[in-house]
């Protein structure tokens, strides 16, 4: 291609897509969109899920567990 100064600068085409994810990402062109847009799909953990609290040390550093949430 013309202007290209190496092979870092090759274009690049994604031929495939598989993914799950939340919110309008149910289609490749709702994740561009959410992509394009900045937006997140990040939300807190349902307490239908399992009990993060349960998992909770004042101690950061015992294992398997967590300090903040």
């Amino acid at each position: 291609m013309p202007g290209l100064k190496s092979k870092q600068d090759e274009p690049i085409a994604i031929v495939g897509l598989s993914c799950r994810f939340s919110g309008i990402a149910t289609t490749p062109e709702g994740l561009w969109h959410m992509l394009s847009k900045g937006m997140s799909t990040w939300s807190g953990n349902g307490k239908t899920r399992f009990n993060l609290e349960s998992f909770w040390h004042p101690k950061s550093e015992t294992a398997g567990s967590v300090s903040k949430f």
